[in-house]
Parts: C-alpha cells; structure tokens; sequence
C-alpha cells in the first residue's frame, strides 16, 4: 500500500493531483489488471460570482468522496470563476480548489478537467493540473478519453484545434485514439459541455451544449460507431441523462454553482427514456419553468434541479452509474479524531436507498503495533448488536509526532448507521 502512495506522489508535484500530462503513467500503474473499480464524476462547483468562496457543499461532496474512497475522481470542469479575474487571481482561485482537495479528500487522486472558466485563467490552470487539454489514459479494463469543449471560450464542441501539447488537432487525434482499445471492454468519454442539453435542446441562440448540431450529430455517430458506454460532463447546473445509439449521456454539474432548473424540472423525473414532456399544471414547480441565470425557459423531464456527483462502477463486463445527492452520508466521531485516543467510534450513516462499501472511513491514532476494528448496530428494538459484515483496517500511515493516520474499509446498508469502534494495540 505503501508503494501505491508512492507511487501518486511520484506522477504529480502535489499529492493525489493526477496532472493531465501524467495521467497515462499514473493509470497504467495503479490501474494495471484491474477488471473492478470504482470512480467519481462530478463538476461546476465554483463560487456563485467573482471575488466569492468556493460553496459549502463542495466540502460535503469531497468529504463523502473521501468516504467512500473510489479509485480516483474526475472534475468536469468550472472548479473556479475565472471570469474577469487576473491570472494572479486566477492562480488563487485554482490555489483555493486545490486546498479543497488536499483537505477534503485527500486520499482519492483527482484528474481535473478545464471548463469555460478556468479557460479564462488557462495559464493559471495548467500550472497546476496539467498542460495537456486533451488526453487519454487505460486504466485496468477501460479507456477514458478526456477532450476540451471550450478551447478559447468560442465554439463549444470537438474541433480539430490543438492545445500545443499533440502532433494532432484534437479531432484528428481523437480519431486516431478512439479505436485503439488495447484489450479494453468499456470506454468512457469526459469533458465539461454536454452533448444533449437539458437547457437549450434545439440549439437556441444561448446553447449549453455543443454549439452546433452538427459537430454533435457526427461526435455522436462516432461514439455510437467505436462503442462508447458513456459520455460524461457537467457545465449545466442539474442532472439529467439521455441515451442515443447506446452510449449514456450523463450532465452531471451539481457540485455547488448555482442551480438552473427546479427540483423536478418537469414530469416523469428521471426516467432515464430522454422524454421531452413537460408538466402542464402550473400549480407543480411553476410548470417546469425556471427563473435564474440562464434559465428562463421549460426543462425536459428527467432534468433535475440537485447538487449531485456520480459513482461509476465497473465490475469485468458491466458498468453501473449511482446518481448520489451530497448528505446522504455523514459521519460523527465520540471523541476528537486527533490521535489524543486509544479508542474511538465513528458512527457513519448512509441515508441513501442503495448499500455502499466505504474504503475510507480515517481515524487519527496514537501510534501502535495494530490497530483492532469492530462495528455495531441499533436494531429496531433498540438492541445493540454486532454488524452482520465487520470492517477492516485497509491502511495505516505513520505521522508525525507518534500518530498514525488509519484507514477503515466499513460495509453501510442502505437507511442504517453503523458504529465502528477502532482500538490501538501495542502489545
């Protein structure tokens, strides 16, 4: 495990920052022979204006990546807001995001993908988290390809433009990429502009997808031709989902900017059909009308007004894709978690409708020869009980000052909280 750390340090100048010109490395190492894992989408999580702080529900979503511990995470982009900003600003902002992410979430490495803000402050962007604006990377049986829909802020969309980083324009080279599977089952396409939009459908003189139909129509014929299973982004504040050809089309930009439609955005909510019908009873969220920034117009059905993130699973051939809203986990300890305690217990809930295998549940300990772990539920009759699947210690990191930073693998039924008691051991 050790060795793994090591690792992510080695591809990036900040830990667990996976840089866009180092993805291949990285993924090629720590995905190598896996055929099951876990990733994280999400997006659009800046301030609501210039010169505003980065939202509170950014720390929630980060602090629940952390829990439940993916393989790696993805941002789709607008992590600041660039607009107006100098680059010594921008470089600030993008600090801000960063320290988020270090504090947060600091055992999940993050790819970070530029959006129509940070390509305001692009410079500052790339210091950071990388120069490459488009690339790709084979992690264990997959094939993410990660491609710039807002080069210099004009055109929304996949053109043949080139960052200055590749022999080829990005269209050209996507060709050339797109087929070359190398063994892999899935592929996953990321970026920050949808390819089918919730806000503006039929391409109307504000659109918040590609901004032609045709440049989409012939991505999406390429998709459907090399077998994409999902295209993912963000840059509309909501989720929604549509598929075509069968490739899955997924907006996820609900990470703290301010939202565009109302919660239900329209009738038939998230049925996952793509359907266009609105409601029509004007008693029932204003008839599906929004009335914000971007917004004065009806939503499809399916498009929903939440703060949200996605947890993709791959397990050897199938894929599976958790819509999640922030604060459906949350988890308390009985006692400050800085290593002053030889016991503690975290009671760790998880208020959504699905099981969850968390792999990252921290205890800061004083430091000893092992640590022991056991968790208990609340029955209905309010008895105490052992927890039907135990937890594990998955890893243990030696800090400074005689502590040690523990990480805890903890099963959470759907609706259930468990409490999982750790104990240092030095004899």
């Amino acid at each position: 495990m050790f060795l793994s750390l090591l690792l992510v340090l080695t591809f990036s100048i900040f830990a667990y920052e996976v840089i866009s010109d180092d993805a291949a490395m990285w993924a090629s190492k720590m995905g190598e022979g896996k055929e099951n894992f876990t990733f994280i989408v999400f997006g659009d999580n800046r301030g609501t204006s210039p010169a505003r702080p980065l939202p509170p529900v950014l720390k929630q979503i980060l602090m629940e990546i952390n829990l439940i511990h993916p393989d790696f995470a993805i941002n789709t982009g607008d992590v600041l807001v660039g607009y107006t900003d100098t680059m010594e600003q921008g470089r600030e902002e993008v600090n801000e995001y960063a320290y988020y992410l270090d504090t947060y979430a600091p055992d999940v490495p993050h790819i970070t993908i530029c959006g129509n803000h940070e390509d305001q402050v692009l410079p500052a962007f790339r210091e950071r988290f990388g120069k490459k604006l488009y690339f790709d990377f084979y992690y264990g049986n997959s094939h993410f390809i990660v491609l710039d829909t807002v080069f210099n802020d004009h055109r929304r969309g996949i053109y043949n433009d080139n960052d200055g980083m590749h022999a080829l324009g990005q269209l050209d080279w996507l060709k050339r990429v797109l087929p070359d599977k190398r063994g892999t089952v899935h592929t996953f396409v990321l970026s920050h502009v949808p390819m089918y939009s919730a806000l503006s459908p039929n391409f109307g003189p504000h659109p918040k997808c590609f901004a032609e139909r045709e440049n989409r129509d012939a991505m999406a014929k390429l998709f459907a031709e090399n077998h994409v299973d999902a295209y993912m982004a963000g840059h509309e504040h909501l989720f929604y989902e549509e598929i075509h050809d069968g490739v899955r089309y997924i907006t996820s930009g609900g990470s703290g900017a301010p939202i565009y439609p109302p919660v239900t955005g329209g009738a038939i909510t998230n049925t996952g059909n793509g359907s266009r019908q609105v409601m029509e009873d004007p008693d029932l969220d204003m008839n599906g009308v929004g009335q914000g920034y971007h917004c004065n117009v009806k939503f499809p059905a399916g498009a929903l007004g939440i703060y949200n993130y996605i947890l993709v699973r791959v397990n050897g051939n199938k894929v599976t894709y958790n819509v999640i809203e922030p604060y459906h986990f949350d988890y308390t300890y009985k006692y400050a978690n800085d290593g002053s305690y030889y016991e503690n217990t975290a009671s760790v809930a998880n208020r959504t409708t699905y099981n969850y295998l968390a792999k990252g549940l921290i205890f800061i300990m004083p430091k000893a020869k092992h640590y022991e772990v056991v968790a208990h539920e609340i029955t209905w009759s309010r008895k105490v009980v052992l927890s039907k699947n135990q937890p594990k210690v998955l890893e243990v990191k030696e800090l400074p000052n005689g502590k040690a930073r523990v990480r805890v693998q903890i099963f959470l039924p759907a609706g259930t909280t468990e409490d999982v008691t750790i104990r240092a051991v030095s004899d």
